[in-house]
């Protein structure tokens, strides 16, 4: 953008597959540049992007065929250490859960809500 006028910006990665789906963008590293998290609608795999502007500086998977009943519903500092935290919820119980990272390496997972919120 330019002021209210769209300017055309530069492809990142032509040819992606659609099953692959940008469910979030936040600074996962650290280096205060955007990246994207990923998440592969057939195989329940989980990957990020980290950026530098435009250019993908690295493309880890995070996570291997995490359940698709699992979606990514938000991304933020749950625990207060700076990095970015993935939410997950349960769409067939309910539960809630999160992912507390570290950079793109999941420290822990706990769930926070075993139970349907009203």
């Amino acid at each position: 953008m330019n002021g209210v006028v769209v300017k055309q910006g530069p492809v990142i990665a032509p040819g992606v597959p659609l099953a692959w789906q940008i469910v979030g963008v936040r600074d996962l590293d650290g280096d205060g540049r955007a990246d994207l998290v990923w998440r592969q609608t057939q195989t329940g795999d989980v990957a990020a992007w980290l950026m530098d502007g435009v250019t993908v500086r690295q493309g880890p998977v995070v996570s291997a065929g995490v359940p698709l009943t699992w979606q990514i519903v938000g991304l933020g500092d749950l625990d207060g250490d700076g990095k970015v935290d993935l939410i997950w919820r349960q769409i067939q119980t309910g539960d809630v859960a999160t992912w507390l990272m570290n950079g793109v390496t999941v420290k822990q997972a706990p769930i926070v809500n075993a139970s349907k919120v009203p």
